[in-house]
């Protein structure tokens, strides 16, 4: 759940590409004629942009301070004691 949150602008063009997609195919019924097939129409660009938003997303968590604080810390000796981990 939480890598849906972090990376919720991925889902922007997706969403975006269907809902056009559902408004072309609603008024392909309304006047009775069929819908058009999936290949015709920006699903390569929703695709493009997904993929594009992916990379951005990636790369800000990965210069992000909370990735960096995530990182696990090696138990280490510090004056004699065995500290961290």
């Amino acid at each position: 759940m939480r890598f849906l949150i972090k990376f919720w602008p991925v889902w922007i063009p997706l969403i975006v590409y269907l809902l056009w997609r559902t408004a072309v195919v609603n008024e392909a019924k309304k006047r009775g004629a069929e819908p058009p097939p999936i290949t015709r129409g920006p699903i390569f660009t929703a695709i493009f942009a997904t993929f594009a938003m992916i990379i951005l997303c990636f790369l800000a968590l990965g210069f992000s301070e909370e990735a960096n604080d995530a990182l696990p810390v090696v138990p280490h000796l510090k004056n004699g004691e065995i500290v961290g981990g």
